[in-house]
């Protein structure tokens, strides 16, 4: 079985989003990685597509974690083959290189943005019971992260 079938068909969640936010034309849909990843959290009202809910986030996060390690192992028993190969099978097409990562390393990197992301259904706070904005702050590669306040559980 060639290795994108056997992604598509192992991790549906993951190959989804690959493929819908970080696809071919991902540029022109989204403007830049960070805004595709704006969409899969925030929604994108351009294209009138709603953000990921916390049920299919966990998924996606669920999935990665194992296709990480499937990767990993894979790549070990395949020497020939390369961290782009992987990920391609996917239908990633973002080149992380420009980034300064890895596919790998980025797949790392967008898996602990969306677990930095609190999502709910309803904006209140637990501490005030009360409608609130959301609360912006930086990560440590300068983006901007929103975290919205729930239960206090991470994803």
């Amino acid at each position: 079985m060639h290795l994108d079938i056997y992604c598509h068909r192992r991790w549906p969640n993951l190959t989804s989003l690959m493929t819908i936010y970080y696809g071919q034309d991902f540029i022109d849909d989204f403007g830049s990685p960070e805004g595709a990843l704006q969409a899969i959290l925030y929604g994108s009202a351009e294209r009138r597509w709603p953000p990921w809910s916390k049920d299919q986030l966990t998924a996606v996060l669920r999935e990665l974690e194992e296709f990480m390690e499937f990767a990993r192992e894979y790549l070990r028993k395949h020497p020939e083959k390369k961290e782009d190969d992987v990920v391609r099978a996917l239908g990633c097409a973002y080149y992380t290189y420009a980034a300064g990562f890895t596919p790998l390393q980025w797949l790392e990197y967008l898996r602990n943005r969306i677990r930095g992301t609190r999502i709910q259904d309803n904006f209140r706070s637990v501490w005030t019971g009360k409608d609130m904005e959301p609360t912006i702050t930086g990560d440590q590669h300068g983006d901007r992260i929103c975290y919205i306040f729930d239960n206090g559980d991470p994803l």
